[in-house]
């Protein structure tokens, strides 16, 4: 159990670190964390990948992102952790959105609003921000009458969970969307 409880503690340690722009240290803290880790220890390599991913991602490095992320999908699918995986899978469909591959993130997001939908103990929150890339995503696809859809669900959500930024996003984005609505049908 001490062992978990370090590799865990690191973990902690390095996401903590990477917020602070730490970066040498991170690396070093999560390289600590593989050398405890066993084979079988897959949500702590999941999460060892999906830091590494927030570290790409942070440096405008979204293809070597791309890698970390599929790792993490594969630790945590073998963890059978659904939570993370659908956690993974949003950051995968974030990825490709980002990178303008608009088939492969709309795949994702929905892979992941199922995953969540499917779980009963989905954090409103997580669910919140996946719908929030998916809302993106569908006004980027001009299928904005689902966009609409999905940042109403996104802003209900965010409301629950008691972030107002979020909320007034949704909101704004609704109004936006349903002002282009009213001028394309005038």
């Amino acid at each position: 159990m001490k062992r978990k409880k370090i590799i865990s503690e690191l973990l902690r340690n390095a996401w903590n670190e990477r917020r602070h722009e730490r970066y040498d240290h991170v690396l070093s803290l999560l390289e600590k964390a593989e050398e405890l880790c066993k084979p079988n220890d897959h949500v702590f390599h999941g999460r060892i990948h999906h830091i590494k991913r927030q570290i790409e991602v942070d440096h405008g490095r979204y293809e070597d992102a791309l890698l970390h992320n599929e790792r993490a999908i594969e630790s945590y699918t073998a963890s059978g952790n659904s939570d993370r995986i659908a956690h993974s899978i949003r950051h995968l469909g974030d990825l490709y959105l980002r990178l303008n591959k608009l088939t492969e993130a709309e795949s994702n997001y929905e892979r992941a609003v199922s995953l969540y939908s499917d779980s009963q103990d989905t954090n409103p929150n997580d669910l919140a921000n996946c719908l929030r890339g998916y809302a993106l995503l569908l006004e980027k696809l001009n299928k904005n009458d689902k966009a609409v859809s999905i940042w109403k669900s996104t802003g209900q959500l965010y409301q629950i969970c008691g972030l107002s930024d979020g909320q007034q996003e949704a909101e704004a984005r609704i109004k936006a969307l349903t002002d282009i609505q009213n001028s394309q049908n005038n």
